[in-house]
């Protein structure tokens, strides 16, 4: 729930509450499972998925409180193609590893992958954005979504993979495969590949992250005529990421300006620049601090070991920790994470707990943990 704004979000990175569910089934404790379930009771019953209109079967990002009304993050009433992918991505993730009965999530994910295969009939691809009836929508800055962007698409096709893995339906595994094959990996092979944010119209390093979750959900399948395309798009991509990521400290304390005001220190090694769109409201200097990052990375190594995606992971990770705040007048505590390491003047004092929500650490605590090399694998870690 975000104050500032006063909505409730399902989708969007300010608040995945799916993905915070999921974090939450991995911390295993009791008070975590409870909260877990009751966030996607909520999301598959408060009427988040549209039942009817040109949109039926699509999920609404947001719930605006005051408005009372479904919307996406920035007030519009559109609905965007990311959106969907994440959100199935996430539920039916909690299904998968065994936390919650897959009828209702299986019920909405067909649902779901209906919507997405009308649209698909209705344009002959998948457009990024769609208006209340149905149209090709809009970008926040007011650019029609009229071309193809690689990292929704592929959110597509890995939401029919998932519909596979809870129904066993062989029509939805050839549907991923086919916009694998015809759009995803055409658009990669000319470097068309870039999505700024979920609903801008620029480029940016997030959407090399959901490529990379999408091409590890298929390569996990273990099946599959594309293995070897998709396995060369996912070294591809994984090392586009990499050129996003910020090697060295270059004087932290004069560039890391968003920690002026409340006595933070931004590190900013080993994070990952948001984007390279010129005139981008964040993308041209802003080191964004997302779970998107350490997730993709994770993914990655779990379905491929050869690149380097432990290490990368792990000093993500690090650069997560160096940036948390100590504080005590903030309302949120004395730990937390501002949206991102300025790297020019800027300031921004907002903590945004769910935006960065550490998945990459909650899950280094459970299954994953046999990926760390000796000794770290065998030593005990506490979330603090």
């Amino acid at each position: 729930f975000q104050e500032n704004c006063r909505q409730v979000e399902i989708a969007w990175g300010n608040g995945t509450n799916s993905m915070v569910a999921y974090a939450l089934f991995h911390l295993r404790q009791t008070w975590a499972r409870v909260k877990a379930r009751q966030i996607i009771r909520e999301i598959l019953n408060f009427g988040f998925l549209s039942t009817s209109g040109p949109l039926k079967g699509a999920w609404y990002g947001a719930y605006h409180v005051d408005r009372k009304r479904f919307q996406d993050h920035y007030g519009g009433k559109q609905v965007f193609l990311p959106d969907q992918g994440l959100v199935n991505h996430f539920l039916s993730s909690c299904v998968i590893e065994g936390f919650i009965p897959a009828t209702s999530v299986r019920e909405a994910l067909e649902e779901n992958c209906q919507f997405l295969e009308r649209i698909e009939k209705k344009y002959g691809w998948f457009p990024n954005a769609f208006s209340p009836n149905g149209e090709i929508g809009y970008s926040r800055e007011g650019v029609i979504y009229d071309w193809p962007l690689a990292p929704g698409i592929a959110l597509a096709a890995q939401s029919f993979l998932m519909l596979w893995r809870l129904s066993g339906s062989e029509k939805a595994w050839h549907t991923a495969e086919r916009i694998f094959q015809e759009m995803v990996i055409p658009l990669i092979n000319r470097y068309d590949f870039g999505c700024l944010e979920y609903d801008h119209a620029g480029q940016d390093s997030t959407g090399a992250c959901w490529l990379l979750v999408a091409f590890s959900e298929y390569l996990a399948s273990g099946r599959g005529k594309l293995r070897e395309a998709i396995r060369e798009n996912q070294e591809k991509i994984f090392w586009h990421l990499l050129s996003f990521r910020q090697e060295h400290d270059y004087f932290p304390y004069l560039h890391s300006m968003n920690a002026v005001g409340w006595g933070g220190i931004s590190v900013n090694r080993f994070g990952f620049l948001h984007g390279f769109t010129p005139g981008s409201s964040q993308g041209e200097y802003a080191l964004h601090l997302r779970y998107d990052y350490p997730y993709a990375l994770l993914k990655t190594v779990l379905t491929n070991p050869d690149l380097p995606g432990l290490p990368a992971t792990l000093n993500y990770l690090n650069h997560l920790t160096y940036h948390q705040f100590i504080n005590p007048e903030l309302k949120r505590g004395f730990g937390g994470l501002t949206e991102h390491v300025a790297m020019k003047t800027y300031v921004q004092d907002t903590t945004h707990i769910l935006h960065s929500t550490p998945l990459g650490m909650i899950l280094l605590l459970g299954p994953q943990r046999h990926l760390l090399p000796e000794p770290l694998a065998g030593r005990k870690f506490e979330l603090t």
